[in-house]
């Protein structure tokens, strides 16, 4: 299931990503991975949706200047 929760992530399918959430997806699998990505991508509706579902901002080092690199600028007023 974390391949897919990433497939949607990288198509930034909100809906998706929702509803692997809910059927009962792992969303802090590899140090929660899948805000990083989401992050990293600037997909800021997913990247706040992962929070709401609990995902940690800063359980993965590195994320908040991963997001900068990418010029992400909203994703990194998100997680500040």
């Amino acid at each position: 299931m974390e391949q897919k929760i990433q497939e949607a992530i990288e198509k930034g399918d909100i809906k998706r990503v929702q509803q692997l959430i809910e059927s009962g997806a792992d969303i802090h699998y590899d140090d929660d991975w899948p805000l990083h990505f989401a992050c990293i991508k600037g997909k800021d509706d997913i990247a706040r949706l992962l929070i709401i579902y609990k995902a940690l901002p800063y359980a993965r080092p590195g994320i908040l200047r991963s997001a900068a690199e990418n010029f992400q600028v909203d994703t990194v007023k998100l997680l500040l």
